[in-house]
């Protein structure tokens, strides 16, 4: 489950956990991703910091991609105004995942990525 308008208690949970990690990534389109995932809390917190809009027609679809190598399940998409300030995505049960990874699709998203992935962020220890 993932939340694009993320629930301050949780996010809160997450960031103050005695078990967190924190890691930032740099996005090679432009701009970083933030990570801070609790194993105790279940959560992990996405943040994504000047990231440049998608060309037009276009939005970013996060991805979540399972640890079995199955088909990776949509978590959600955003657009230019999304990503024009910082956009928080708060993923739970993430247990069987081992990262999210980004693309560039179509206006409305796709059912399955479209190559390249152009972030990946690790969930694993």
């Amino acid at each position: 489950m993932a939340q694009n308008v993320s629930d301050p208690s949780l996010q809160e949970q997450v960031v103050e956990a005695s078990d967190v990690r924190s890691e930032s990534l740099e996005i090679p389109a432009g701009g970083t991703a933030d990570v801070a995932l609790s194993e105790s809390v279940g959560a992990a917190v996405v943040t994504l910091h000047d990231v440049p809009a998608p060309p037009p027609g276009k939005v970013y679809q996060m991805w979540r991609l399972p640890q079995s190598g199955s088909a990776p399940e949509s978590v959600g998409t955003m657009t230019g105004e999304d990503v024009s300030d910082t956009q928080t995505t708060v993923l739970q049960d993430f247990d069987d995942y081992s990262a999210v990874a980004i693309t560039v699709e179509p206006e409305g998203g796709s059912e399955t990525p479209t190559m390249p992935i152009i972030a990946q962020i690790p969930l694993g220890a």
